[in-house]
């Protein structure tokens, strides 16, 4: 990185970091004026018991709350339209988000069409393509995976009626106030920590490869590398007893949204959620699983852009690169991510989900037809003929 980078801003939600935090709710919600409360979450939260941790602050307070507890995974527009139509009848005035990322999209996206007169899908959908036209209700964001940082994001992702994944950042969908307490991770299964970690971890690695890096968002970066690499297996293998790997974690996840938001004038996530998402969308998988199986082919087709930031990455994941050439120390970053996927049990190829070779062109489509913007973002120019042979070298 040069030592003149260009400006940058830093604007991220007041956010409240550290372990019990969440038993500040109440009074949170006292400070910023809110008589009706509405907690949006979904049925595996309200399972694990994590909603009686949200009720408790307030019902301490005497606020009076409902509860939406429908969230779906990806955050379909048709969900946000019923949590807005229910927001709206309901007379809330400040939402709580609470969950995983697509429970936090569906508070966003609820924020603005239950304060708006059209609660069609159509509007809906036109407030992640166009953007939202005013201000909605206020929101605490709650996250119970250390991985999608969609508490402290201005960003707002929905799948449309056309079945793509589409997100938009505008400030609007900063919520006034992000809770992030590792106690609401302490027993996330095994398997959404594995998937959410690599989330967070390819957060990380399009900011810090990305082409306009800066001090603050560099900083970050390697920190929340360092942080997944020495703490996501412990997460996984015993994260219910070992409270310092999920404090860890959820730090981690905040710092790696973060430097998305600071890395350059426009969110620079980039080739691994293009692919990730246009492989998630037809083959119907997981959005953490989709995201690593494209991950090491990626790294290897980028390794020639940045290959000295590929180094670090090696190292700060652990690998001993002291005394290599550049290319192979670069190269030590993807084995150092294969072998962080192994140990938390992540598939490793795409015909492990069960994707088949003759699927990849219709992957491709989807890519180019969606996602040019952060096709546009990835550091080495990148063609379909690229797209194909990556998909390819994942199957």
């Amino acid at each position: 990185m040069e030592c003149c980078a260009g400006p940058f801003w830093v604007r991220l939600p007041h956010t409240l970091i550290g372990t019990g935090t969440v038993e500040q709710l109440g009074e949170m919600v006292k400070h910023l004026g809110g008589n009706k409360v509405l907690v949006v979450t979904d049925p595996g939260v309200v399972q694990a018991g994590l909603l009686e941790k949200v009720k408790q602050p307030l019902e301490k307070e005497h606020i009076e709350f409902g509860v939406f507890d429908k969230c779906e995974p990806d955050c379909p527009v048709n969900v946000g339209q019923s949590c807005a139509q229910f927001a709206k009848e309901g007379g809330y005035d400040l939402l709580v988000g609470l969950g995983g990322g697509s429970a936090l999209d569906t508070t966003k996206l609820t924020s603005i069409a239950a304060a708006a007169p059209d609660i069609s899908l159509e509007s809906i959908g036109s407030y992640v393509v166009n953007g939202p036209p005013r201000r909605g209700l206020q929101t605490i964001l709650i996250p119970t995976t250390a991985g999608t940082g969609s508490e402290i994001s201005p960003v707002a992702v929905l799948v449309d009626v056309d079945g793509v994944k589409k997100a938009a950042r505008h400030e609007y969908y900063l919520a006034k106030v992000a809770i992030v307490d590792p106690l609401m991770t302490q027993y996330l299964p095994p398997a959404i920590t594995a998937q959410t970690g690599i989330d967070a971890l390819s957060h990380a690695f399009e900011a810090y490869l990305c082409p306009t890096p800066n001090i603050l968002s560099d900083t970050l970066a390697e920190m929340a590398i360092k942080l997944i690499s020495d703490n996501l297996r412990t997460a996984y293998r015993n994260g219910a007893q070992n409270l310092e790997a999920r404090y860890n974690m959820a730090i981690a996840a905040t710092y790696a949204m973060s430097t998305l938001f600071i890395s350059g004038p426009t969110p620079n996530v980039s080739l691994y959620h293009a692919m990730g998402h246009s492989l998630q969308i037809e083959a119907k998988t997981t959005h953490g699983i989709s995201l690593y199986l494209v991950m090491p082919a990626i790294m290897e087709f980028n390794l020639m852009a940045t290959p000295e930031r590929f180094a670090r990455i090696a190292n700060l994941m652990g690998e001993k690169v002291e005394g290599l050439p550049l290319r192979e120390a670069a190269s030590k970053s993807i084995d150092a991510v294969k072998q962080l996927a192994m140990d938390i049990s992540l598939p490793q190829r795409l015909r492990d989900i069960r994707v088949k070779k003759e699927q990849i062109p219709k992957f491709v489509e989807v890519l180019f037809s969606n996602y040019a913007a952060r096709i546009r973002a990835n550091p080495r120019p990148f063609s379909r003929d690229d797209a194909i042979r990556l998909y390819e070298s994942a199957w």
